[in-house]
């Protein structure tokens, strides 16, 4: 947001008045001075705030074309009242321009107005034209998003062309002679609206003609008020307008709906209890099973492996999915857990309500605080491990999560393999074309939405903890049976699923509901992993014995020791961040990537005693620039108090 004002102020600069050019060079030249310096006095912040944003995965993504969104009359009909609000869209060319109808009926009057000067009017109605472009322009939308690609909620800077229109109704409302106004200035702009409304009308889509119509009648009701002539009428009018207001600001939390708090937050309560019984910290973190909001853990306060936020640093995303879990450009979630991932990122402790099934393996049952229980698991859990150098040759790029962390843990520590590919056999379709690869792969195209559009069947022939991974982004819904009996739902794709335990005999059902019309057509893949306990059990004696071994910890510095028993890397389940120093028995050493995601160092043999710092990126220089912004700052109020007691001084002595 403070981006987007900034950049406006800039533009907005070219609507004030200037004698000539010298003084609009000077003005300017004040006006340039004053951001940098106010830049510089808020520098510690601006510059880690800067450097954290570029880290993330949206601003990892290519500049965009110059090219149009072609959803202007969509965008353009958020205006009129009674239009249900966007909330979340993945069409970016979309957002909510609602400031009510008397502005834009003021606004064409201001226009027609001849007590406002034409250039003042033309500066004004482009940078009106500028913004309203925009919104339609892909590569202009980027600038304006602070150079990041917009995700989720479209057109964030839509509030500054609203400040813009209320602007301009403002000064022609306060500056507009109210008995004098000509009849037909505002027929014109009755005109011109009503037009624009009818232009809407033929080319829009719209589910009723409620909203052009309750706008049309309320521009008519303005229209009539104004050609009245009345001094009270200003004072109707500001009621009308409130009720207006009003009234579509009551109708967008009807179309949204509301958040129900008692359902969000119940069991606030009972995790904290849980929390401070157990005790979790970053070597023994716990998670949610299932959340009921994206970053639950974090309002928890839970020592967690989650991260939903603007912040989320876009290579620790890309290596989260790798090991399969469930990730977004901003976001990535506990959902997609195994053992194998909990002993790598120290999951601890598994909270579960009552309600919910607890699948996993590995997990003991301990006690619940009314409807929330505790799980634990007797895994070695730790923040580091050390590993062996071939490790650098981890093929982490590969699509297939199972074989990601088979080939991980073949390398660290030469384990036998984890993961037994489960053979995938061809799907069923219902209403749905179905095409095999044979490769894993299937195109599909549904002719018609189902529950069951694609469903895969797996026949277990033997005892095993069971796994699947499937990518699809043509799919609403999932649902799994384990015979016959609904065990999971909801949104399951592009994450590792743990079915768990299953017996001979036992039939895995894979329902997936393909999204409605053209977005049904896709490519799915499916794979299907067993975990073998003998090895994990191997995983698990390794790991405990090259653990790294905390012994204290603040919110920006962890101590430790490790002994090396070979020449090796030691992994951190710490996000890579250049912030990140790291010291070795008092010296510093070189820090690298593993799988470009996470903080990792290079050792040789012995014991050591290492301690990892953080400092956010920026930090160092923001705050001496911001020192020398306070005291530039200081400095011209100073010789400012001592001008102006120079200069009264002055006057009194030739007094």
């Amino acid at each position: 947001m403070s981006f987007m004002v900034c950049l406006f102020l800039v533009l907005w600069y070219g609507c004030y008045r200037f004698d000539g050019i010298k003084d609009f060079i000077r003005k300017g030249i004040r006006f340039a001075g004053a951001s940098l310096l106010a830049a510089a006095m808020a520098a510690v912040v601006l510059l880690p705030a800067y450097q954290g944003l570029m880290a993330t995965s949206s601003a990892h993504l290519s500049f965009p074309q110059w090219e149009a969104y072609g959803q202007a009359v969509e965008l353009f009909s958020t205006h009129l009242v009674a239009m249900e609000p966007y909330n979340m869209s993945v069409d970016d060319g979309l957002g909510n321009l609602y400031c009510g109808i008397l502005p834009l009926l003021l606004g064409v009057l201001y226009v027609l107005d001849r007590q406002f000067s034409w250039k003042e009017k033309l500066k004004k109605l482009l940078l009106l034209g500028f913004l309203a472009v925009s919104f339609q322009i892909e590569i202009l939308n980027y600038v304006w998003h602070g150079f990041h690609n917009q995700y989720g909620i479209p057109n964030r800077f839509a509030f500054v062309y609203i400040f813009l229109i209320l602007i301009l109704a403002w000064e022609q409302w306060n500056h507009m002679e109210w008995i004098e106004v000509k009849r037909w200035k505002i027929v014109v702009s009755l005109g011109i609206l009503l037009a624009c409304v009818g232009l809407l009308y033929q080319y829009g889509e719209f589910e009723s003609p409620l909203p052009l119509a309750l706008s049309a009648g309320i521009l008519l009701v303005y229209g009539v008020l104004l050609m009245m002539r009345k001094r009270q009428m200003k004072m109707i009018l500001s009621i009308l307008v409130i009720a207006e207001v009003c009234a579509n600001g009551i109708y967008g939390f009807y179309c949204s709906g509301q958040m129900d708090t008692a359902y969000y937050f119940a069991e606030t309560e009972e995790v904290q209890k849980l929390k401070e019984q157990v005790n979790p910290s970053v070597e023994q973190r716990m998670e949610l099973l299932s959340s009921k909001m994206l970053d639950e853990s974090i309002w928890h306060t839970l020592p967690n492996a989650t991260m939903f936020g603007s912040t989320a640093l876009g290579d620790t995303v890309d290596a989260m999915d790798q090991l399969g879990f469930y990730t977004g450009v901003n976001e990535y979630l506990y959902e997609g857990g195994t053992p194998v991932t909990d002993l790598l990122l120290g999951i601890k402790s598994i909270l579960v309500r009552n309600g919910d099934r607890m699948y996993r393996t590995g997990y003991e049952y301990l006690y619940s605080i009314e409807n929330v229980s505790l799980y634990q698991n007797s895994l070695p859990t730790a923040i580091g491990y050390w590993m062996d150098e071939k490790v650098r040759r981890w093929n982490y790029d590969d699509e297939d999560p199972f074989q990601v962390q088979n080939d991980l843990m073949a390398l660290a520590y030469d384990c036998p393999k984890l993961y037994e590919e489960v053979e995938v056999e061809d799907p069923v379709g219902n209403d749905c074309e179905i095409t095999s690869h044979h490769d894993g792969s299937y195109f599909v195209k549904a002719q018609k939405q189902h529950s069951d559009n694609v469903t895969f069947v797996f026949n277990i022939e033997e005892a095993e903890d069971l796994y699947l991974h499937f990518d699809c982004g043509n799919v609403d819904h999932t649902t799994i049976y384990v015979n016959g009996r609904e065990q999971q739902s909801g949104r399951l794709n592009s994450q590792v699923v743990s079915i768990g335990n299953v017996e001979e005999g036992d039939t895995v059902s894979v329902q997936l509901r393909l999204k409605d019309g053209e977005e049904s057509t896709g490519t799915i893949t499916m794979r299907a992993a067993s975990l073998n306990k003998e090895a994990l059990r191997f995983l698990k004696k390794s790991m405990r014995s090259n653990q790294f071994e905390m012994l204290s910890q603040t919110s920006r510095q962890i101590k430790g020791i490790i002994n090396v028993k070979e020449d090796g890397r030691v992994f951190f389940s710490i996000p890579y961040d250049e912030g990140w120093k790291v010291t070795m028995d008092g010296k510093e050493i070189r820090k690298v990537r593993m799988a470009d995601g996470f903080l990792a160092v290079d050792v040789e043999k012995g014991e050591y005693a290492l301690t990892l710092t953080y400092t956010p990126p920026g930090f160092s220089l923001g705050w001496k620039l911001s020192a020398l912004g306070w005291l530039i700052f200081a400095g011209l109020l100073f010789s400012k108090k001592r001008f102006r007691k120079s200069s009264y001084l002055t006057k009194e002595n030739v007094v």
